[in-house]
């Protein structure tokens, strides 16, 4: 059977998982600069089935999206600690974790505003994605604290690094 241009498969989708469409979901985001201008069909078309199948994996479209979601905070985790390896002087490890910061939204420009400004409905965040924020949260505070002059009361550093 065929809509449009694509192909989609009559029988049981081959090949088709939750990695899947997350990974769709992500690639799309990516090309498009953010989520605002993706939706289910254009996953499903990237995936190669249609897009009723994403339900098999998830509940509901903002299912998928919040494990993509999950997923872009893991990438951005990963290329914030890229680098921080061994045992860094605390300003050097801050040197390093702001150049990271800095890097990320000129790589990954769409994964950027998705996880930074793109909107979301702030009362189906799941708890999961709050806890892993506020861990990242916090493990900056500590960079950034850890790299305060000395006298520096911890909590000035730690606002600090919350602007």
């Amino acid at each position: 059977m065929t809509t449009g241009n694509a192909s989609v498969p009559s029988g049981p989708a081959k090949g088709l998982s939750a990695d899947r469409f997350v990974d769709a979901a992500l690639e799309l985001i990516a090309e498009e600069g953010g989520s605002l201008d993706v939706n289910l069909r254009a996953i499903s078309r990237r995936v190669g089935c249609a897009h009723t199948n994403v339900y098999n994996y998830f509940d509901s479209y903002a299912d998928l999206l919040w494990a993509a979601f999950r997923r872009a905070l893991h990438i951005y985790d990963d290329h914030l600690t890229h680098d921080l390896g061994g045992e860094l002087p605390p300003r050097e490890h801050l040197q390093r974790t702001l150049a990271n910061l800095a890097s990320f939204p000129q790589q990954n420009p769409g994964l950027y505003r998705f996880i930074g400004s793109d909107p979301i409905d702030l009362e189906t965040i799941p708890e999961d994605v709050i806890e892993t924020v506020t861990a990242m949260k916090h493990w900056f505070a500590d960079v950034v604290a850890a790299a305060a002059a000395p006298g520096t009361d911890p909590a000035e550093a730690r606002r600090a690094a919350d602007i």
